[in-house]
């Protein structure tokens, strides 16, 4: 395994893991694939500014100056409507998938894959 620089280490400790350690395990074989840790780096700094966009959703407290482009927006929205019905469907299928994915009208598949991009955890 390569050495990893110490300004990937150091991001790897600043960074809020919204996952679990998969999630570090996942970015570490990244770089091991690709060879390179910039692309890592890179794709870290894009989750901040968006984790940071997320913390920013309130418009009345928004600035004359800040401006959020209305694609981004739009889809923090989607996705948080999204995240609030599907943990709400699964809650009431006690977290059975396929009845969910039913009662969703999509796939078992795109619960799955939507459940991951949602972050969403079985409390």
């Amino acid at each position: 395994m390569p050495d990893l620089c110490q300004s990937l280490l150091d991001r790897f400790g600043d960074y809020k893991w919204q996952g679990n350690v998969l999630e570090l395990e996942n970015m570490i074989k990244r770089v091991i694939v690709l060879g390179e840790e910039s692309f890592v780096l890179h794709e870290m700094e894009q989750a901040t500014v968006e984790q940071d966009d997320d913390d920013v959703l309130d418009l009345e407290q928004l600035g004359d100056e800040e401006v959020l482009p209305l694609k981004k927006i739009s889809k923090r929205a989607s996705m948080n409507a999204e995240k609030k019905v599907i943990r709400k469907v699964l809650n009431q299928t006690n977290w059975n998938r396929k009845k969910a994915a039913k009662i969703l009208q999509i796939s078992y598949k795109a619960l799955l894959y939507k459940i991951k991009e949602c972050q969403i955890e079985n409390r």
